[in-house]
């Protein structure tokens, strides 16, 4: 969390530098001023990582360190310590699907045995597949149409 105004407003950048550890930062305040508290926006850092690595077994403050460093050299920060007003490291172990060998083949018994239960798969999660909010917004909207009976329309 950050005191001030985000002058950048940008959505989110992928950072593909093998020094830095953070490969995606997002800013969620940028999607809605809902997102922070008046007068402050929001950075959000990821990591992608195994949890049996060496990133994984950081300590919380090294973690925030390195991240906070990274991102005030590429001027996503303010350098002013005082301006950064939270931080805070999740972890989560499950994160991104991993396309591995016999993948397509295990995707499609869960895909297969799920609505056969009378289960909807909704989201990247349940549905093992890497797919951005739109993906999970269409198909959000398919599943409604099919409980519905009627199928929506993308332009309603």
């Amino acid at each position: 969390g950050v005191k001030g105004v985000d002058t950048n407003q940008y959505t989110a950048i992928y950072i593909p530098d093998p020094e830095y550890l953070v490969n995606r930062v997002s800013f969620p305040t940028t999607f809605s001023p809902e997102n922070s508290p008046e007068g402050h926006y929001s950075v959000q850092a990821e990591i992608t990582c195994r949890a049996d690595s060496d990133s994984w077994r950081m300590s919380d403050s090294a973690i925030l360190t390195h991240v906070r460093g990274g991102l005030q050299q590429r001027g996503l920060l303010p350098k002013n310590a005082a301006e950064i007003v939270y931080q805070e490291v999740h972890r989560s172990k499950y994160s991104y699907v991993v396309y591995d060998v016999g993948f397509e083949k295990n995707a499609k018994i869960i895909r297969d045995w799920f609505p056969a239960q009378g289960i909807h798969l909704l989201g990247r999660f349940s549905y093992f597949e890497y797919i951005n909010i739109d993906g999970a917004v269409i198909r959000a909207r398919e599943i409604i149409g099919q409980l519905n009976g009627a199928p929506i329309s993308l332009g309603a």
